[in-house]
Protein backbone atom coordinates (compact mmCIF):
# COMPACT_ATOMS: atom_id res chain seq x y z
CA UNK A 1 0.00 0.00 0.00
CA UNK A 2 0.98 3.55 -0.83
CA UNK A 3 1.94 5.43 1.72
CA UNK A 4 1.64 9.23 1.33
CA UNK A 5 2.62 12.39 3.60
CA UNK A 6 0.55 15.09 3.74
CA UNK A 7 2.05 18.94 4.86
CA UNK A 8 0.25 21.80 5.82
CA UNK A 9 0.60 24.05 8.58
CA UNK A 10 -1.28 21.55 10.98
CA UNK A 11 1.73 21.11 13.40
CA UNK A 12 0.78 22.53 17.18
CA UNK A 13 -1.94 24.82 15.39
CA UNK A 14 -4.27 26.43 17.49
CA UNK A 15 -6.47 27.37 14.01
CA UNK A 16 -10.25 26.52 13.63
CA UNK A 17 -9.37 26.45 9.88
CA UNK A 18 -6.56 24.58 9.41
CA UNK A 19 -7.35 21.73 11.85
CA UNK A 20 -10.33 21.28 9.96
CA UNK A 21 -8.86 21.37 7.02
CA UNK A 22 -5.97 19.12 7.98
CA UNK A 23 -8.88 16.54 9.06
CA UNK A 24 -10.48 16.83 6.28
CA UNK A 25 -7.76 15.79 3.84
CA UNK A 26 -6.24 13.11 5.94
CA UNK A 27 -9.84 11.38 6.38
CA UNK A 28 -10.27 11.90 2.47
CA UNK A 29 -6.99 10.41 2.00
CA UNK A 30 -7.28 7.62 4.05
CA UNK A 31 -10.99 6.92 2.96
CA UNK A 32 -9.46 6.52 -0.61
CA UNK A 33 -7.53 3.24 0.48
CA UNK A 34 -4.18 4.85 0.99
CA UNK A 35 -1.65 4.93 4.24
CA UNK A 36 -1.58 8.40 4.88
CA UNK A 37 -0.22 10.84 8.08
CA UNK A 38 0.67 14.68 8.32
CA UNK A 39 4.15 15.52 8.27
CA UNK A 40 5.00 17.36 11.85
CA UNK A 41 6.49 19.98 10.47
CA UNK A 42 7.86 23.15 12.87
CA UNK A 43 8.78 26.21 10.53
CA UNK A 44 12.30 27.48 12.02
CA UNK A 45 13.80 31.26 11.44
CA UNK A 46 17.10 30.47 9.65
CA UNK A 47 17.79 34.02 8.00
CA UNK A 48 18.95 36.21 10.96
CA UNK A 49 16.60 39.37 9.10
CA UNK A 50 13.73 37.04 9.37
CA UNK A 51 14.46 36.76 13.18
CA UNK A 52 15.16 40.43 13.43
CA UNK A 53 12.04 41.75 12.06
CA UNK A 54 10.40 38.91 14.24
CA UNK A 55 11.51 40.09 17.27
CA UNK A 56 10.82 44.06 16.43
CA UNK A 57 7.36 43.05 15.48
CA UNK A 58 6.85 41.03 18.93
CA UNK A 59 8.90 44.02 21.00
CA UNK A 60 6.19 46.20 18.87
CA UNK A 61 3.10 44.53 19.97
CA UNK A 62 4.06 44.29 24.12
CA UNK A 63 1.69 47.14 25.05
CA UNK A 64 -1.01 45.54 23.40
CA UNK A 65 -0.27 41.58 24.21
CA UNK A 66 -0.06 43.03 28.09
CA UNK A 67 -3.56 44.85 27.81
CA UNK A 68 -5.00 42.00 26.41
CA UNK A 69 -3.55 39.37 28.73
CA UNK A 70 -3.89 41.27 32.36
CA UNK A 71 -6.95 44.22 31.06
CA UNK A 72 -9.15 42.11 29.40
CA UNK A 73 -9.03 38.36 29.67
CA UNK A 74 -11.60 38.15 26.92
CA UNK A 75 -8.57 37.74 24.34
CA UNK A 76 -6.25 35.30 26.09
CA UNK A 77 -7.05 31.97 24.55
CA UNK A 78 -8.60 29.79 27.57
CA UNK A 79 -6.49 26.89 28.79
CA UNK A 80 -9.15 24.61 27.97
CA UNK A 81 -9.54 25.42 24.26
CA UNK A 82 -5.59 25.06 23.92
CA UNK A 83 -5.87 21.73 25.52
CA UNK A 84 -8.82 20.64 23.37
CA UNK A 85 -6.40 21.81 20.34
CA UNK A 86 -3.53 19.85 21.55
CA UNK A 87 -5.56 16.70 21.99
CA UNK A 88 -7.28 16.83 18.91
CA UNK A 89 -3.79 17.51 17.22
CA UNK A 90 -2.14 14.92 18.94
CA UNK A 91 -4.95 12.15 18.94
CA UNK A 92 -7.27 12.43 15.77
CA UNK A 93 -4.96 12.97 13.23
CA UNK A 94 -2.15 10.49 12.22
CA UNK A 95 1.07 12.34 12.57
CA UNK A 96 4.68 11.62 11.81
CA UNK A 97 6.64 10.87 15.07
CA UNK A 98 9.81 12.71 13.89
CA UNK A 99 9.43 16.97 14.11
CA UNK A 100 10.85 17.83 10.73
CA UNK A 101 12.13 21.46 10.19
CA UNK A 102 13.53 23.19 6.98
CA UNK A 103 17.09 21.75 8.05
CA UNK A 104 16.18 18.11 7.96
CA UNK A 105 12.66 18.06 5.79
CA UNK A 106 14.50 16.08 2.80
CA UNK A 107 14.72 12.77 5.52
CA UNK A 108 11.14 12.13 5.27
CA UNK A 109 11.72 11.99 1.68
CA UNK A 110 12.50 7.86 2.11
CA UNK A 111 9.61 7.55 4.20
CA UNK A 112 6.63 8.10 1.46
CA UNK A 113 6.05 7.15 -1.80
CA UNK A 114 3.87 10.77 -2.35
CA UNK A 115 3.06 13.56 -1.07
CA UNK A 116 0.44 16.29 -0.91
CA UNK A 117 0.41 19.74 -0.10
CA UNK A 118 -2.32 20.46 1.86
CA UNK A 119 -2.53 24.40 2.23
CA UNK A 120 -2.04 27.54 0.12
CA UNK A 121 -0.27 28.76 3.38
CA UNK A 122 2.46 26.19 2.85
CA UNK A 123 3.89 28.24 -0.05
CA UNK A 124 3.67 31.47 2.10
CA UNK A 125 7.58 32.01 2.72
CA UNK A 126 6.65 34.93 4.95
Amino acid sequence: MKKIGILTHYYKSINYGGNLQAFALFNKISSLGYDCEQISFEKKDINPKKSIKRIAKKIIKIPLTLYRTIISKKYSLPKAKKQAFENFNRNIIGHSEVVYNEGNIKDCVDNYDSFVAGSDQVWNFT
